[in-house]
């Protein structure tokens, strides 16, 4: 597996936040989310805290077809958590491009990392040494399946048995709990280390063609994953963007980066240069964002190296740090951005940084050029 992304920020969810990524391939990926929620009694006799998560606008229901989002095998439930750690690992298929995590809170919740693998389906990917944190009958790790195939899976745990209470696993697929014929106490958890202690593995069919699929774990105590691995992993075709809409997508990145209106970002790359990494003008301005000689000098001076100015990356993350430095010459007046982009297209040396515009000097060009990429 390759790791395209991560978030290692651990930070508490109030409401509602976003988590932008950005993929290159349009393949099959893994997307790991781990959190933790707290249970009404741990909070005061509040409501419990839990946590959703969108990929993309789709959404993870619960199985029956319900719309229990916050139930989901996919969400993050203080009150089956009790403040104990989740790990949800969601296979999707995904274009090359920009990607949207959206993490919706009720009450609050802990996030602790996000992580984006690329994964090759032909390698049966697999995970391994992940030991629960001590706590009871709660949900400890969730497998999700969108729009990926998967015939079966290979599971390996180890248990330790104790005098008073002992390590045991829960399988469930599909929402159906798999049953065990070794303990009758405890039937609906597969793996029970007070029947056998140590390691224990078993083989479990799924097929699962198409649609949306789920395989959580759950641990009582301390159990280890000694490992887990998914046979038969396929999916449908992935139809990449054309060159045009991956830019696109490059500069709204980017624009979330550094805190930027995307929307005014796509229209002035698409006025300098309609897109077209490789465009020059007779100025001698290059690539998507059109940089001048003078433009990458001042980038230089800003300690960012653009080795090729035709390179799509280069050029964006370039421009976006001249835009930023433009805009801080002129602070946060009223007519911050019409001064930046005033200064972009004829010069800041005719722009005061203290005195209001005079649109009277001002070309007509220009003006133009403001209105359009302000979007007036």
């Amino acid at each position: 597996m390759k790791l395209v992304f991560e978030d290692l920020t651990e930070r508490q969810v109030k409401k509602r936040e976003t988590v932008s990524f950005f993929v290159e391939v349009s393949s099959v990926y893994l997307i790991e989310i781990s959190a933790r929620a707290k249970g009404e009694k741990q909070l005061g006799g509040s409501d419990d805290e839990d946590l959703k998560v969108e990929i993309d606008r789709q959404s993870f229901p619960i199985l029956s077809g319900q719309s229990r989002y916050f139930d989901s095998p996919a969400a993050f439930s203080g009150g089956k958590l009790h403040g104990l750690s989740k790990s949800v690992f969601f296979f999707i298929p995904l274009t090359d491009g920009l990607h949207e995590i959206v993490l919706t809170a009720d009450v609050s919740a802990t996030l602790e990392r996000i992580q984006v693998y690329q994964i090759d389906v032909r390698e049966e990917p697999f995970f391994s040494s992940i030991t629960a944190e001590d706590g009871d009958r709660r949900p400890w790790l969730t497998f999700v399946f969108l729009g990926v195939h998967s015939k079966a899976f290979s599971l390996s745990v180890n248990l330790q048995k104790r005098f008073l209470d002992s390590d045991d696993v829960k399988v469930v697929v599909d929402g159906s709990t798999k049953r065990n014929y070794r303990s009758i106490l405890r039937k609906f958890w597969y793996f029970v280390a007070s029947a056998k202690g140590g390691e224990q593995s078993a083989n479990f069919d799924t097929n699962f063609v198409s649609g949306l699929h789920y395989v959580e774990l759950w641990a009582d105590r301390m159990p280890t994953l000694n490992k887990i691995i998914f046979w038969g992993l396929s999916s449908a075709h992935i139809e990449p963007k054309d060159a045009t809409e991956i830019i696109k997508d490059k500069i709204r990145f980017k624009a979330r980066k550094y805190v930027f209106d995307e929307e005014m970002m796509l229209r002035l790359a698409k006025k300098e240069s309609q897109f077209n990494p490789k465009a020059v003008s007779p100025a001698e301005a290059k690539g998507i964002f059109q940089l001048t000689p003078i433009t990458l000098e001042q980038i230089r001076n800003l300690e960012y190296q653009i080795n090729d100015v035709f390179d799509v990356d280069q050029n964006i993350e370039g421009a976006m740090i001249y835009f930023r430095w433009l805009r801080g010459l002129y602070h946060d007046g009223p007519e911050l951005l019409e001064k930046t982009l005033i200064a972009w297209n004829w010069g800041q040396k005719y722009i005061s940084r203290t005195e209001p515009l005079n649109w009277l000097e001002i070309p007509d060009s220009v003006k133009a050029f403001v209105k359009e990429v302000l979007g007036k």
